[in-house]
Formats: C-alpha cells, sequence, structure tokens
C-alpha cells in the first residue's frame, strides 16, 4: 500500500504509520498541494491523506485542488473534532471518508480499505478471482477451497491484483505498493515473487491462466468467464 499524506509536520505520518502497520504502507509526506501533485505524477499511490494539522480551511483546499485535478485516488481527511458541517464540506468536496484521530487504529486501517476497496469497485473485503480468494481484512488466502500460505509481500502483490482484476499491472506499479525509498530492490525482485506464488498455487491445484504474465510488461489476475445461462423456450 502506497499513501500520499499532505502535512504539515510528521506527526500525522507516524499515526498513520503506526494504524496501517498491518498493511506495510509506504508513506510519502507533501508539504502542500504542488508537492502532492508532482508526487501524484511520479508514483502510483493508493491512497490519500490530509494531514490534522492543517487549518480547517487549508485542509478543504487541498480535497478541492486534488479533485479539480482530475485525481481519483481514494482520499480520507485526518480530521480532529470538526464540526458536521466541515465533514461535510470534505465530502462533497470528494474526500471519501473524515477520520477523526481519535478512532482506535483498528478502525483507521479498516476505513482506509473500505475507501480504497471502493475506489477499485468493489464493495466486499472478500474478493474472489477464479478459484482464489482473498480476505483483505484477515489478510488470508485461499485457493480451490484451500488455505494458501502467502508472505506480507506476496499478499499485497495479490491483493493489487485482486483489487485490479482482469487488468494487467506493471511492474513498476507493483514496485510502487510494495516498497518506497532508496532501499528499494530491483524489479526483478517481482518476478521472483510472481514465481514463489505460482509455486505455491500449483501445490494446491492446476493454475494456469490465473495469475498471467503479460510480456515486458506486467501481471494481471484472470479468473475464467461468466457463463451466460441458456434462455429456456417459453
Amino acid at each position: 500500500m502506497r499513501v500520499l499524506l499532505i502535512a504539515a509536520d510528521t506527526t500525522s505520518r507516524r499515526f498513520l504509520a503506526a494504524a496501517l502497520a498491518p498493511a506495510e504502507p509506504v508513506i510519502d509526506r507533501a508539504l502542500g498541494c504542488e508537492d502532492a501533485l508532482a508526487l501524484l505524477r511520479l508514483y502510483d499511490h493508493d491512497l490519500i491523506a490530509v494531514d490534522r494539522a492543517l487549518p480547517d480551511s487549508a485542509a478543504l483546499a487541498a480535497i478541492r485542488r486534488v479533485r479539480a485535478s482530475g485525481v481519483e485516488t481514494p482520499l480520507i481527511w485526518l480530521c480532529g473534532p470538526v464540526s458536521a458541517a466541515r465533514r461535510a464540506e470534505a465530502l462533497d468536496l470528494g474526500a471519501d471518508d473524515c477520520l477523526d484521530v481519535s478512532l482506535e487504529p483498528v478502525e483507521v486501517l479498516a476505513r482506509a480499505r473500505a475507501a480504497m476497496r471502493r475506489g477499485a469497485g468493489h464493495a466486499s473485503g472478500t474478493i474472489s478471482v477464479g478459484g482464489l480468494t482473498l480476505d483483505l481484512a484477515a489478510r488470508r488466502v485461499e485457493y480451490a477451497g484451500r488455505r494458501l500460505r502467502v508472505t506480507g509481500k506476496e499478499f499485497a502483490i495479490l491483493e493489487l491484483l485482486a483489487l485490479k482484476k482482469g487488468v494487467m499491472v506493471g511492474r513498476a506499479a507493483i514496485m510502487n505498493y510494495l516498497y518506497g525509498g532508496p532501499d528499494e530492490p530491483g524489479d526483478k525482485v517481482i518476478d521472483v515473487h510472481i514465481c514463489r506464488i505460482r509455486h505455491k498455487l500449483a501445490k494446491i491445484a492446476p493454475c494456469d491462466g490465473l495469475l498471467q504474465t503479460v510480456r515486458g510488461q506486467g501481471f494481471l489476475l484472470s479468473g475464467p468467464r461468466a457463463v451466460t445461462p441458456v434462455r429456456l423456450a417459453a
């Protein structure tokens, strides 16, 4: 999970990092709207968070500016005890949720995940592709009805591909989702993770066509095509 935090200081970054820790987030910090838009052009972010330390007017201006630029990435406002009118204004400007920082971390993570799911067109916390099922909250994977034990990075890859099922996801996007900073490994590590996932899947059941490689570009999860029932004669 790669998150862009529009923040005045590092307080919210520590809060967000602790709340999202189970998802192993990569958090980029932007000091203002121009910095945020530059980072959004540079990386594929899965979530935008607007800092609680910003004055209400500045936070609302940031939400307005991000949406006016055409960015559709799920966005949450980490707000304090603001009025219902302020929260309503933020939602009307394009925020997906307003999270009081007094919330327990488990709820912050759940609501962040929900915003990301809705942004990808998924209402449920469970996504199925072919015989593969991911429980995003429990971070549990099943294949052909059996538990598939994966590492944190392997789960993150399956999560990203499942959220975008049927759509090719490039290596750069996967790298952005998994890693951040100057110490990130070369993109060959993605091929290693994919190979290991395929090996684990194949030990349970044949997985040809489920986890596909688009040569030189990226990967996609693709289940069987839907079958249209035959209409019976009246």
